[in-house]
Parts: structure tokens; sequence; C-alpha cells
């Protein structure tokens, strides 16, 4: 997700520049074009097509379906047929079992572990002072 702030507005290059095994890079991938607009109302474009933004971190049924921008790489046993062109991707598929997630799997990653941890630290805190001040006060009574 971009956020107007890490990348100055232009245009920049991408390279895939390592294949994974058994597959070869293409043409395509040696150089992806990612443009940043000036306005945060302009869309980022990859290849020359708008990404759609995101809600609650997740793409529309639209943006999936349609699997664009897209770029492939062919795996070196099954060369594309059509040489140059791309294949128009299938309709993607849903796992068979898919995984529930308990409570914490569900909720967005906020920082709560931090906070989690400040809070115990400043219970240990205020447990040392306690134990310090009921010494003194132990010590000056007897």
């Amino acid at each position: 997700m971009y956020d107007h702030e890490s990348l100055d507005p232009g245009t920049y290059y991408f390279s895939e520049v390592q294949a994974p095994k058994g597959y070869r890079i293409t043409d395509e991938a040696r150089k992806i074009e990612v443009y940043i607009p000036k306005k945060m109302s302009d869309s980022v474009k990859v290849n020359g097509t708008a990404l759609e933004e995101l809600y609650d971190q997740k793409l529309s049924d639209g943006a999936v379906s349609a699997a664009k921008p897209r770029i492939y790489n062919y795996s070196i046993e099954n060369p594309p047929s059509n040489s140059g062109k791309t294949n128009t991707p299938g309709n993607p598929t849903t796992p068979k079992s898919v995984k529930k997630k308990g409570l914490w799997g569900m909720l967005p990653q906020t920082g709560e572990a931090k906070s989690i941890m400040a809070l115990l630290g400043i219970g240990i805190i205020c447990l040392v002072v306690l134990v310090s001040v009921e010494r003194r006060n132990y010590n000056k009574e007897h």
C-alpha cells in the first residue's frame, strides 16, 4: 500500500532480477514501470494500469477478478505458445478448507503487542516501588 510519503512523485522502474526455480524472467518483467502521482487523488499506475484503492486492506472483487496489472513468468518446461502475448487468466479459486483464525488473528495489527509490553513494564515498576516503600515503613517501625 502506498502512503504518498515513501516515494517522491515520478516514474520508477522495477526489475525482477532472479526468477523462481524452474521459471524464466520474461522481457516484460525486466522493466516494470511504476508511476507515483503528485496528487493523492490520482492513481498509482503499474505498466500504465491504474491500481485500485484498498478498502479495509483488501482489493475489491472486481479488481481481483480483473487480475490486472499482471506480469507473467513462464516455467522453463512450458514456454508460452503464443510467443509474447499474455494469456487471459482463469477465474481464481477458493481453497477447500480455510483455516479459521482466532480472535487475535481477526483483529488488525495496530501495535497492541507494544502496548501490552509497556503496561507490563509499568506494572513491574509499580510493584518494585510498592515493595520498596513497604520495606522502608517496616524498617522504621522495627
